[in-house]
């Protein structure tokens, strides 16, 4: 996604977009650290945590989900389409 979206950008654009990228990954991964040793200090049997790897793994089945069914509907639209193109 980064990649794509740094077509967009010439010359200082590239490089500072480039920066940008740099700097808000490293406070990402930065935060996400704290959080765990964090979450690791209150949560010591880990029940903070399993609620929190539920609440991912249903996230990405319903993104699993959506994709499939915007896949289909793609699918069943542009079947269609040419159906009726055709005739």
């Amino acid at each position: 996604m980064i990649g794509t979206n740094s077509l967009n950008y010439d010359g200082a654009e590239k490089v500072t977009f480039t920066g940008a990228c740099i700097s808000v990954s490293w406070l990402w991964f930065f935060f996400l650290a704290i959080a765990g040793k964090t979450i690791g200090q209150i949560d010591q049997k880990g029940t903070l945590m399993k609620r929190i790897n539920q609440l991912s793994a249903l996230i990405i089945w319903a993104v699993a989900v959506y994709l499939a069914v915007e896949l289909l509907n793609n699918a069943i639209h542009k079947r269609f389409t040419l159906k009726n193109v055709i005739l």
